[in-house]
């Protein structure tokens, strides 16, 4: 009896609202936490698989921007030295300048001129190059290294490199190093002038402590690896010396784009990332240990097991412990949602001394609160808003009224056949038609641009008549498809005209040239004008009406693109004045380049 009694409490006990609200609450509570969780998990896991994958591809780049650009210094420095005249002279038997001498004077020579040309070097200096040997035709050579080297043992890597090398090849050969000798060598042969026999060998030794590190910003990480390798997959740089010079049988990505891929070695996952140096036939390599970018990732996520584990244990006795107060506040939420209902949005419900039930409370007040503000205030300020919109819609109706007058007139000056009235009308509408067309817009394209020039050019002919020609070069159609700043060429040409050709007493010409340059495009605006003297351009630059068109055109694309484009101005009194503008080829998608 006792058992049925028990069992008719806990069926009792189970029908009752607090229950189920504590199971529904439960079950949300671990729902949303799981699903939560699991999001945390895959966001972060991406998010930091994204970052470690920007993070490296930039570290490769720059590496790899770095490595080119020594290895261009490097190589400059070799055909520097292949054309000092007196080195060849002393190797080049068929050169006029040639001189039968004793051999230890002509290795004083020769050494004696590299020694010079080495002075302020700024390879030498950092210790990047650590010897230049020479062998000429006879095998017999010169050189000149830093005091820290021992002649002997440096001579018998050199000798290595120089017999590895090829005589035949006319290209920079690159020697590898190896273990024992941590040296890369670049060797040129150098051919006769006058015969084209070879006549020598040049050899810069160069220090691969010194050029790994370009691989400093890869070593924050712990275990890291960086590696260079050649076209034969031989390393010529590697963060472990003892693999210099050895062959790896990694399938390097020698794609042009970087991509971050996941490699296992001896049981651990590293993220590498590889891009060649297209040059030199290079590639390089970056590795970086997985658990070691996603360390700190899992300490965080273990303490946020924790934490939500306690929140979800404190959370399920706090629900056990209140539950049984929520009928009365369940009761006053209906009795305010139908005053609600009815239209009184100004209903408030009681506070209570429970957290939860008070934040309800809270809640529900600030709700009703917001419905007033919609209400009152921003349906308000969306009226306001709309009258605004529609004063500004009738403001536009003024520059078509200025056009509608304008053809008017240009009608007008048909049917009386004056056409020297329509000549300037018509391209003046043209012209405020396409200066109101182009509002809004921060760029167009040169060919808009060229449109708007044409016609202010229609106008000033109009007004001056014969008294300037005028002309306007394209040298290649596809550049008018590029993109550069609204405006900013036609007040080059208004200040060409009214200060340059409008003082000339003779027939003057302004010449408009659009053509492409090795880092963009260039715009040529050339008068025969009065022209002005150079020390006054910064005058002019500061003055109101006369350049203020030059100095805003220049700040805008300099604004727009940097530093390295603009606006240059040359000038000599009484001759002309050439300005020239370039800009970068942009597509309309570069800003604050």
């Amino acid at each position: 009896m006792s058992n049925y009694y028990a069992f008719l409490m806990r069926g009792a006990v189970m029908n009752t609202i607090r229950f189920k609200l504590f199971l529904l609450i439960t079950f949300i509570v671990i729902l949303i936490t799981s699903v939560t969780g699991g999001y945390f998990y895959f966001t972060m896991s991406n998010t930091l698989r994204s970052n470690a994958e920007r993070e490296l591809s930039q570290i490769l780049n720059q590496t790899n921007n770095n490595l080119k650009a020594q290895f261009d210094t490097i190589d400059s420095t070799l055909l520097f030295f292949m054309s000092n005249p007196l080195i060849r002279d002393n190797l080049d038997k068929e050169s006029p300048n040639f001189e039968e001498v004793h051999q230890a004077m002509q290795k004083t020579n020769i050494e004696k001129q590299l020694s010079y040309l080495l002075i302020y070097n700024y390879l030498w200096d950092a210790q990047l190059i650590k010897s230049v040997y020479i062998f000429d035709s006879k095998n017999a050579h010169y050189h000149i290294e830093h005091n820290s080297l021992t002649t002997e043992v440096s001579l018998q890597h050199n000798v290595r490199a120089y017999q590895e090398s090829s005589l035949q090849l006319e290209a920079t050969q690159i020697i590898p190093p190896t273990e024992k000798d941590e040296t890369l060598y670049l060797v040129k042969n150098m051919k006769s002038e006058y015969s084209l026999e070879h006549i020598g060998t040049i050899i810069f030794a160069i220090d691969v402590q010194i050029l790994s590190k370009n691989f400093k910003d890869i070593t924050q990480y712990k275990g890291a690896q960086a590696i260079l390798v050649n076209k034969n997959k031989e390393v010529l740089l590697h963060t472990d010396t003892s693999m210099l010079g050895k062959k790896i049988n990694a399938n390097l990505d020698e794609g042009s784009s970087t991509e971050l891929k996941e490699v296992t070695s001896k049981g651990e996952i590293y993220l590498t990332m590889a891009k060649p140096i297209e040059k030199y036939n290079f590639i390089s390599s970056i590795s970086v240990s997985k658990k070691q970018v996603f360390s700190k990732f899992s300490e965080d996520l273990l303490r946020y097991i924790e934490v939500i584990a306690l929140i979800l244990l404190l959370f399920l006795v706090l629900t056990i412990l209140l539950s049984a107060k929520i009928s009365k506040p369940i009761k006053d939420l209906m009795k305010n949602i139908n005053h609600i209902r009815k239209g009184n949005y100004a209903t408030k419900m009681p506070s209570y001394k429970a957290l939860e039930l008070r934040q309800l409370s809270e809640t529900f007040n600030k709700m009703t609160d917001e419905i007033q503000y919609l209400i009152n205030d921003v349906y308000i300020k969306q009226l306001l808003l709309t009258k605004a919109e529609l004063m500004s819609l009738q403001a536009q109706i003024n520059p078509h009224f200025l056009f509608n007058v304008l053809d008017t007139i240009s009608w007008h000056a048909r049917a009386t056949e004056n056409k020297e009235i329509n000549e300037i009308i018509s391209p003046l509408a043209s012209f405020l038609r396409a200066n109101l067309s182009l509002s809004g817009k921060e760029k167009i394209t040169i060919e808009e641009e060229l449109q708007y020039i044409q016609f202010y050019l229609s106008i000033q002919h109009s007004r001056f008549k014969d008294r300037f020609e005028s002309k306007v070069n394209v040298d290649d159609s596809s550049i008018l498809s590029y993109y550069l700043p609204k405006l900013c060429i036609q007040p080059l040409v208004e200040n060409a005209i009214i200060h340059g050709l409008e003082e000339k007493l003779s027939k003057g010409l302004l010449t408009i040239s659009f053509r492409f340059y090795s880092e963009g495009i260039q715009i040529e605006i050339l008068d025969n004008g009065a022209g002005f003297e150079t020390n006054k351009l910064t005058t002019l630059k500061s003055e109101k009406h006369v350049s203020i068109g030059l100095y805003n055109s220049n700040k805008r694309i300099q604004l727009l693109y940097g530093e390295n484009y603009g606006i240059n101005i040359t000038s000599e009194l009484g001759k002309g004045t050439e300005v020239i503008v370039r800009i970068p080829l942009d597509k309309g998608e570069l800003n604050n380049a």
